[in-house]
């Protein structure tokens, strides 16, 4: 145990990190995406789309049927530049709830080839 201490405290920190971070895993898998999924919320809540779509993807990494957040993810990637990213969330919660009519009507809008919005100079 003295020999921990003559390290210095770099190391002292590292082992204690460590050891925070293997309890840390000791949750199920439900807990943690859980804990990803509520983080993920309140970034976006905080307009923070970057990270809350990070924490969102992590909680669908441990429990890939976790339906909230396939939806909160789909409104962060509303955005036009992230269309694919979009397209994924959407068919995921399709796939996952059959009788989301919303969503699949979001869907196949996304899938109409040359569709044309009535905003546009060629609809009028």
């Amino acid at each position: 145990m003295s020999q921990l201490f003559q390290r210095g405290p770099s190391a002292n920190v590292a082992l204690l990190a460590l050891a925070i971070l293997q309890l840390s895993g000791c949750g199920s898998p439900e807990d943690r995406a859980r804990g990803y999924y509520e983080h993920g919320v309140q970034l976006a809540e905080q307009h923070d789309y970057a990270r809350a779509g990070l924490q969102l993807r992590n909680a669908l990494r441990v429990k890939k049927d976790m339906l909230p957040a396939w939806r909160s993810l789909a409104q962060i990637r509303k955005a036009p530049r992230i269309g694919a990213a979009l397209m994924q969330s959407l068919r995921a919660i399709a796939d996952l709830d059959p009788s989301d009519l919303e969503t699949r009507l979001k869907l196949g809008k996304l899938l109409l080839p040359g569709r044309v919005s009535r905003s546009s100079p060629q609809a009028r």
